[in-house]
């Protein structure tokens, strides 16, 4: 009943805004590679980078430093840049 009314989409931005505001680098979450919504969200923000885990499962890193610190370049090994299918 609450699908596709905007909540994740609200949720993130403030999410978001807070992590800038706290200086934190990094969010983590974890998805199924099927879920649309999520690959919708992912569309809109910069620097979100996947890893593949268990099979239809996967891992999420967006990146909210401007600069990447030692530390974070580390964790993202084994990621990639997320890209967005055309449409």
């Amino acid at each position: 009943q609450y699908q596709s009314k905007g909540l994740g989409t609200a949720l993130l931005s403030r999410v978001w805004k807070a992590a800038e505001e706290r200086g934190i680098e990094i969010l983590r979450s974890n998805s199924f590679s099927d879920n649309a919504a999520v690959l919708r969200l992912m569309a809109r923000l910069p620097h979100a980078y996947v890893k593949l885990a268990d099979p239809g499962e996967m891992e999420i890193r967006h990146v909210v430093a401007d600069q990447l610190s030692a530390d974070l370049e580390q964790e993202l090994q084994g990621f990639t840049l997320w890209k967005p299918p055309l449409s």
